[in-house]
Order: structure tokens, then C-alpha cells, then sequence
């Protein structure tokens, strides 16, 4: 797997102040979702779709995402999900969910 920039990034300056300046990956997705749902949103009161209407979609569309996501890790590691059948019900953890929401 290769490094990550944050990684090589406090190697090279031997600095935990990083970690306060980059962001998270789920910051970034927060952020990429909030962008596209003002994007959306915008777009579609221009053409004539209620912003109530597009804000919901977008929210369904969000929920339908994060559950798709953790459907397809479970069926492309499905050997593994056989052999341990425990990892179900941790894939779907509430905190996993609220951290990706939340940032």
C-alpha cells in the first residue's frame, strides 16, 4: 500500500502539528458531500425541482451511499463475512455512520 501524504508528510517534517492542518478523510467527505449538495441543490431550483424535493433525494441518496458501501466491503470480502459472521452487525455500527456524517 502506498503512504499516504499526511504520513509522509510528518516523517518528513517530524511534526505532529500536522495532524491539526490536514484533514481527515472524513472531513473530506463531508465536505465533498456538503459541496455537491449545495451544487445539487442549486441546480435544481433553477430547472424547477423544489429545494425541499432535491434536499430530500440528496439525503436519500446520501443514506443509500453509506449503506451501499458497506453492502459491497461485505459481499467483496465475502469469504471472509462466512468465516466470521461476526463483522456484520460492526460493519453497520452507528458510530460509523454518525462519524461519516459528522465529520
Amino acid at each position: 500500500m502506498r503512504p499516504r501524504i499526511d504520513e509522509t508528510l510528518r516523517d518528513l517534517f517530524q511534526a505532529d502539528l500536522l495532524s491539526y492542518v490536514l484533514p481527515t478523510g472524513t472531513t473530506m467527505y463531508v465536505l465533498a458531500m456538503l459541496a455537491v449538495l449545495y451544487v445539487y441543490v442549486g441546480r435544481s431550483e433553477r430547472s424547477g425541482l423544489s429545494a425541499y424535493h432535491a434536499l430530500g433525494s440528496s439525503i436519500y441518496g446520501m443514506a443509500a451511499g453509506l449503506i451501499g458501501t458497506r453492502v459491497f466491503y461485505l459481499l467483496e470480502t465475502f469469504d471472509r463475512t462466512i468465516e466470521h459472521p461476526a463483522v456484520i452487525p460492526g460493519c453497520f455500527r452507528p458510530d460509523h455512520v454518525v462519524g461519516c456524517l459528522s465529520g
